[in-house]
C-alpha cells in the first residue's frame, strides 16, 4: 500500500465511505484499463459508493421488518387462488400506494396466503428504499392494548 492508497483509506474512513474504501482499487484498475479521464473516473467511483450504501441499507431495512421468512410475490402461486386478483397484487408492488398514505389491507381466512402476500409487498417497499415493519393483526392489537394500559398509547400510535 502507497501513500495515496493510506490516505484514500482515511478519507474514506472519515467521510464514512465504507463502499468506496472496499472497491476504489478495483474501480482504479478499470478506469485505467479503460483510459478513463477524471470526470468518468469520479462518476464511476460515486456510482460504486451509492451501490454499496444502498445494498447495505436494504439489509438493515430487511432486518428491521422482521419478516418470519422472506417471501417474493414470484414465489406466491395464483393457481392456488384462483379468487385472488392477480393483477391488484402485482399493481400494488409498485408501491406508489406508499407515498400516498394509501393503507394495504390484506383479509382472509388460515392458509390464504396473507403473511406471504405482505411480506412479498414490504420486501418491494424496501427494495425501493422505504422502511417496513411485519406484524400480524393479533400482535399489533395486543401491542396497542398493552401501551394503552401503560397510558402510553398516543406515542405508541405514532410509532406504528
Amino acid at each position: 500500500m502507497d501513500a495515496y492508497d493510506a490516505a484514500i483509506r482515511a478519507a474514506c474512513k472519515q467521510l464514512r465511505m465504507p463502499g468506496l474504501a472496499q472497491q476504489y482499487a478495483s474501480v482504479v484498475r478499470e478506469a485505467e484499463d479503460q483510459s478513463l479521464g477524471y470526470r468518468p473516473f469520479l462518476a464511476a467511483v460515486l456510482a460504486q459508493e451509492l451501490e454499496a450504501r444502498h445494498t447495505r441499507q436494504v439489509a438493515k431495512f430487511l432486518r428491521d421488518a422482521r419478516f418470519p421468512v422472506l417471501k417474493t410475490l414470484d414465489e406466491f402461486d395464483f393457481s392456488l387462488r384462483p379468487e385472488l386478483p392477480r393483477m391488484t397484487c402485482l399493481s400494488l408492488v409498485d408501491g406508489a400506494w406508499i407515498p400516498a398514505h394509501k393503507n394495504c389491507l390484506i383479509l382472509g381466512g388460515s392458509g390464504t396466503g396473507k403473511s406471504h402476500l405482505a411480506t412479498a409487498l414490504g420486501y418491494a417497499a424496501v427494495q425501493a428504499g422505504h422502511r417496513v415493519r411485519f406484524t400480524a393483526a393479533s400482535a399489533l392489537a395486543q401491542d396497542l392494548a398493552a401501551a394503552q394500559g401503560e397510558h402510553r398509547l398516543s406515542a405508541r400510535l405514532k410509532m406504528w
